[in-house]
């Protein structure tokens, strides 16, 4: 109990430092953006982000359980795995690596 009353103290101590420094992350010189350029840093951001998600790939495990009528669990089952990928031209495409039964 002791340690967490310690911690929770050392927490609103951090916080009020914070504060009382106001927010480090605001640039002065940012605050004065005109709407372009916002929109322009949004842009360039998209386009990197989308570059990043061309080339993101996850494998994907779903485990299909049977059921009978009562709702109580039956020892069937399927284990699908999945490649997700997207292609070059921003598809996503599904591959079937396994299944298990």
């Amino acid at each position: 109990m002791k340690r967490g009353r310690n911690f929770i103290l050392a927490l609103i101590s951090f916080l009020a430092a914070m504060c009382a420094q106001g927010d480090p992350c605001q640039d002065p010189q940012k605050k004065d953006l005109k709407p372009e350029e916002i929109i322009q840093a949004f842009a360039a951001k998209e386009t990197e982000f989308y570059g990043a998600w061309i080339q993101y790939t996850y494998r994907q495990i779903a485990d299909i359980r049977v059921v009978s009528v009562n709702g109580v669990p039956t020892q069937e089952h399927m284990i699908l795995v999945s490649e997700v990928v997207f292609r070059d031209d921003g598809t996503r495409e599904v591959k079937s690596v396994q299944k298990r039964g």
